[in-house]
């Protein structure tokens, strides 16, 4: 087998992994929505290259079939532009006379739907696309087992991915949206995006807002009295450290005793 291209990309899973195969063939499933799309048949093998690179990182691999014993892998790299890679799916080299291995290979793209019978025996785990050059569309022609939704999706994101590719050759492979704008519509609607938090204020000052509101009020009862909010704002800053901590009734010192000669008494405070 000859590779077209050496992928980057770190390996991350195979196609199976994404939905396990069933066993039952599932019914073919034709290109939904673009029967008259006229995209040629290299636009449409870049774009399931590209949609197998961005699903599944480098390890799924997309082989052009060319006989059971010799086929093509086109890989693609998140760096370069999708239109690279319709270049090489364009041409692509002849396979070498190396035997390959069925089990390596996650999707078999064909020329011709008459190929599926061939390639599902020599590769049965792998489904087939193949190309409808009288419109310019693909179309599953053997689903290896797959279901028929999963299927139907990935062929729905290989049609966006083509008509992406054609718009914009130039833009890379990683910016390529796999979602049209329906789909992706849907699912916002879904998981609509998390609401920003409201500027809550902390505690400490909605207890600053309640001080400010009642500064008359009771904060500290102690064994000569009480002080109000505002006695101990008055006091904040003229203490040393400690003697809040004190004042409150834990401690054993108390801040009158400390600064008698600048702080008013108890009770001349509360008058």
């Amino acid at each position: 087998m000859q590779t077209a291209h050496n992928p980057t990309t770190p390996p991350q899973w195979r196609l199976h992994d994404l939905s396990p195969r069933r066993g039952a063939a599932s019914p073919p499933q034709t290109t939904p929505g673009c029967a008259a799309a006229g995209l040629p048949a290299a636009v449409w093998m870049a774009a399931a290259a590209i949609v197998l690179q961005r699903l599944c990182g480098g390890t799924a691999t997309m082989a052009a079939w060319h006989t059971p014993a010799a086929v093509t892998r086109l890989h693609c790299d998140l760096a370069e532009t999708a239109g690279a890679v319709v270049e090489r799916a364009r041409s692509l080299p002849q396979p070498g006379a190396a035997p390959w291995d069925a089990g390596t290979v996650d999707l078999l793209w064909l020329d011709d739907a008459t190929q599926a019978a061939a390639a599902h025996a020599r590769c049965p785990a792998a489904p087939c696309l193949a190309a409808d050059a009288a419109h310019g569309t693909v179309r599953w022609v053997e689903s290896a087992g797959y279901g028929a939704a999963f299927l139907h999706a990935l062929l729905r994101s290989i049609e966006q991915v083509a008509h992406a590719v054609h718009r914009d050759p130039e833009q890379s492979v990683k910016a390529i949206d796999l979602l049209g704008s329906a789909e992706r519509a849907a699912l916002a609607a879904l998981n609509p995006p998390p609401r920003p938090a409201p500027d809550a204020p902390t505690l400490a000052a909605r207890f600053a807002q309640v001080c400010a509101r009642h500064p008359d009020a009771t904060a500290v009862r102690h064994a000569s009295g009480a002080w109000s909010y505002a006695q101990l704002d008055t006091l904040h800053g003229v203490l040393p450290p400690g003697c809040m901590h004190a004042a409150s009734g834990t401690g054993t010192s108390s801040p009158w005793r400390w600064n008698a000669a600048r702080q008013p008494s108890p009770a001349s405070s509360a008058s």
